[in-house]
């Protein structure tokens, strides 16, 4: 992540995709730096002039998987192959963050399916 050469040239050619890009991320992704792959995300599209109504939003306290959690499986842990894998968030973040997150998705296609109409 520190050679911005060789994560400039592994980025995928996002400025390519005709239409806007919404990133979330996990302020506790235990899996991997989702905020400053956001961060790079919207500085790259940004760079290139993306002419979509990007967005990204961090949530708090979440972890990784937090859009599938529920007050019954808050997901901040997973098992596989009798191996605890560490998610991160808290129980109640994550449940909170995910709650916040799938109206914002829905919001965010609907949005762009009204512009992508109009074009």
């Amino acid at each position: 992540m520190a050679d911005k050469n060789a994560v400039s040239a592994a980025m995928f050619h996002l400025e390519n995709i005709h239409g806007p890009i919404l990133c979330l991320a996990a302020q506790d992704d235990q899996i991997w730096d989702s905020p400053v792959q956001c961060s790079m995300t919207m500085e790259y599209l940004q760079a290139r002039h993306h002419a979509y109504a990007d967005a990204s939003q961090v949530y708090p306290g979440a972890g990784h998987i937090f859009l599938f959690a529920t007050p019954q499986q808050p997901l901040v842990q997973a098992a596989e192959n009798g191996t605890q894998i560490l998610l991160g968030g808290s129980a109640q973040a994550n449940v909170a963050a995910g709650a916040q997150a799938w109206p914002k998705i829905f919001s965010f296609l609907a949005a762009a399916l009204q512009a992508g109409s109009s074009r």
